[in-house]
């Protein structure tokens, strides 16, 4: 009987265990056979988040973001500035002065051989406290001032006309003394004339624009000595 017992035990278990399953499975089978779908679940699944773009770093010109080569450095040039002073005003031209305080004196007549080729136009007189121009001018021959100065300023010595500006006494002086001043002709100096223009004038000055405009003029003539019957002439022998 032992036997038999447990085969009935064990039946009895498998009866249990068959109607357990049956009950379980059993609502499943008929919502297959119902065509009911299975119920979702109430918890859905959350979406997942997007992914956040970054800004992707942006391309830097400086040295820091892409470093360059050095290149070698170029020596910067040195520049100074000086304080502008102002500028001296122009020098004035010269010109006549305003008060001509002078006297001229020449004479008017030089006698002269009517063979003579040059004579001596002295004495010339000039006076005057300034800076004095004197312009000399001739037709027919031309000056041959012998002597030089230090103190006058001379131009056209061997020509036609002569200037010279300096003191009054230094022009004198340069003038009378010495050999002084010649007139020469070619090839006789007779019927020459002498013109002779002085003025004060601001500066020494050589301008021969300013010797029109002055003041003092006095005209010498260069005349033969006559020859009369009163006239000695060495004895000529006859043989």
């Amino acid at each position: 009987m032992e036997p038999r017992k447990a085969f009935l035990i064990k039946r009895s278990v498998a009866a249990v265990m068959f109607a357990l399953v049956a009950i379980q499975v059993a609502p499943s089978i008929a919502d297959v056979l119902n065509g009911n779908p299975a119920p979702e679940s109430s918890a859905s699944p959350s979406a997942a988040p997007e992914p956040s773009l970054s800004p992707e770093p942006t391309t830097s010109a400086s040295a820091s973001a892409s470093p360059s080569p050095s290149s070698p450095a170029v020596p910067s040039a040195s520049v100074t500035y000086l304080e502008s002073t102002p500028s001296e005003s122009p020098t004035a031209e010269p010109a006549l002065a305003d008060e001509q305080d002078i006297v001229l004196r020449v004479p008017t007549n030089f006698p002269v051989d009517p063979r003579a080729t040059s004579v001596r136009v002295s004495p010339i007189n000039v006076y005057s406290s300034g800076e004095v121009l004197l312009c000399l001018s001739t037709s027919g021959s031309k000056f041959w001032l012998s002597n030089t100065s230090e103190s006058v300023e001379t131009v056209g010595n061997n020509t036609t006309q002569l200037i010279l500006s300096g003191s009054a006494a230094a022009i004198t002086s340069l003038l009378n003394s010495g050999q002084g001043l010649r007139v020469g002709g070619n090839p006789r100096v007779q019927g020459a004339v002498v013109t002779s223009r002085a003025a004060v004038v601001t500066k020494t000055t050589l301008n021969t624009d300013l010797c029109n405009q002055a003041p003092k003029i006095i005209s010498s003539a260069i005349n033969a000595l006559g020859l009369g019957m009163n006239t000695v002439k060495n004895p000529v022998p006859i043989k």
